[in-house]
């Protein structure tokens, strides 16, 4: 049996977090998130597997908070959902014959490039988002997804200390909002809920 289509949850402002279903997978954020807006969704949507932002959110994210959101089990992708119309329906769909042409292109042993250039051609969907699914479990039949051992917590453990640190070092008085959401950060990483 093949893969089944993945739905994407498209969300287009803040004010839709709080109302997301707890099942939720995999998420479109359609607007800059805060690291707020962040911590909100994963609270929200414990299950959550998959987080997809545009280009400019993306790239506009701190490394503590991409830090955070991958030691949550969270892969973060680059991208749009071109073509969908949030209006009509609140999910965009990855059919699941493009799960199983990305599949059957991997067992053809078809370059990363070709795969793509393929993809794309046949469906709108940002190449960070095919690399992803490439290298994902959403095309494998297994339900579980993989979480990181105590080594690799440890370590993201340490750096998110001395990025916290450092960070702090460079803060002055002034920028005590700041300071408390690097703390907040600081506590939910260590204290999960």
């Amino acid at each position: 049996m093949g893969p089944s289509s993945i739905r994407i949850r498209v969300v287009t402002s803040r004010d839709e977090i709080l109302g997301l279903e707890t099942e939720e997978e995999a998420v479109h954020l359609a607007f800059r998130p805060s690291d707020r807006d962040l911590f909100n969704l994963i609270k929200t949507c414990p299950r959550i597997e998959l987080l997809q932002l545009p280009a400019s959110s993306y790239d506009a994210l701190s490394k503590f908070i991409k830090m955070y959101i991958a030691s949550s089990g969270i892969q973060l992708v680059k991208g749009d959902v071109s073509g969908h119309w949030h209006d009509l329906h609140n999910y965009f769909v990855i059919p699941a014959y493009v799960l199983e042409k990305i599949k059957e292109f991997e067992i053809q042993g078809r370059t990363e490039e070709e795969i793509i250039d393929e993809i794309t051609s046949l469906r709108k969907i940002s190449p960070d988002m095919i690399l992803h699914l490439l290298h994902s479990s959403f095309l494998t039949s297994s339900p579980e997804r993989p979480r990181m051992n105590k080594v690799e917590i440890g370590r993201s453990l340490l750096i998110l200390i001395i990025s916290v640190f450092t960070d702090f070092l460079k803060l002055s008085v002034l920028h005590l909002p700041i300071l408390s959401d690097y703390l907040l950060l600081f506590y939910l990483f260590c204290f999960p809920h």
